[in-house]
């Protein structure tokens, strides 16, 4: 089989984990010039790629011609290899990040594996050795390595993705996402060469994913299991299983800024530096291509998209 994006353009939101890509996912999966597949996480690009090219574009088999084939899966960032890897793959690809500000995001990722993963240590270990899932069937060997987020982790990753990608990366400021879900999506559409846009009325109305509460934990744990996706997307109807997810997803408890407090004050000292960094990044405007060049005009039409 001849992989997918030598006829269908591919786009990729590589993260940041808890930076809004499962509220992305339920949007493009409205989105009428976008194919998502049931399983959100397709992990290609880290912990899939030796199933080679051939497996990541049956994952996307069902697509309708002139749509964006989309694979949302924020581990991307968390996997050293994984921007040189989309970088070497071939046909049309244009890769998006979500910038959070580290340390509400640090605290964010901490309290979210704590709600369905074991064994998550208290939030200072938990900086100098996250332990991010790999999703497979526990007591199987693990795919990845523990990852220390202080010592410029997130600006370094940044950079990576910058080096890798230049003008086929949009950078985009979470803050800005959070005020304007709708401008987050105007971009994605003008980045990937998408003409007609989604109604503003299809959005969530909703945050969804916010935070699972420790009632759910044990099936939150199974639900995020590749096996167990994988089962229900072949027992289910597409249609019926992302309307469930989208209900369920939206059940997630909202954070409590007082249960953060003292976490997030130990993490803006922490990674202060990678903090500034992002600031800086997004100081004239929260999205810029890899390059530099602030995302003002639509870039080239990828092929088939500027049907839709």
């Amino acid at each position: 089989m001849t992989p997918v994006t030598e006829h269908r353009p591919l786009f990729v939101l590589a993260g940041m984990p808890r930076a809004g890509t499962t509220y992305l996912y339920h949007v493009l999966a409205a989105h009428p010039g976008f194919h998502v597949t049931l399983r959100k996480e397709l992990r290609y690009f880290s912990h899939h790629y030796a199933e080679g090219a051939d497996w990541y574009a049956r994952q996307f088999s069902a697509a309708l011609p002139h749509t964006v084939c989309a694979d949302l899966s924020p581990d991307y960032f968390m996997h050293a290899g994984a921007a040189e890897r989309i970088a070497r793959y071939p046909g049309q690809v244009r890769i998006a990040l979500i910038i959070r500000d580290p340390a509400q995001w640090a605290v964010s990722l901490h309290r979210h594996l704590r709600s369905f993963e074991p064994d998550v240590p208290a939030f200072p270990d938990f900086l100098r050795q996250c332990r991010y899932p790999d999703f497979q069937w526990p007591g199987r060997p693990r795919l990845g390595a523990d990852i220390a987020l202080t010592g410029g982790f997130v600006s370094r990753r940044i950079e990576e993705f910058r080096q890798a990608l230049g003008g086929r990366l949009l950078l985009y400021d979470f803050a800005a996402f959070e005020r304007d879900p709708l401008g987050t999506l105007r971009a994605i559409e003008s980045f990937t060469g998408i003409r007609q846009p989604l109604s503003a009325t299809a959005l969530p109305p909703d945050r969804i994913n916010a935070r699972s509460g420790s009632e759910r934990r044990r099936l939150t744990y199974w639900l995020s299991r590749e096996p167990v996706s994988n089962l229900l997307g072949r027992l289910m109807p597409a249609g019926l299983a992302l309307q469930l997810r989208r209900q369920w997803e939206s059940k997630a408890s909202p954070p409590s800024a007082r249960d953060d407090a003292a976490d997030l004050e130990f993490a803006q000292e922490s990674l202060a530096a990678d903090r500034e960094r992002i600031v800086a990044l997004f100081r004239d405007s929260p999205a810029m291509l890899g390059d530099g060049t602030p995302l003002t005009s639509p870039p080239s039409p990828m092929p088939d998209a500027s049907a839709v």
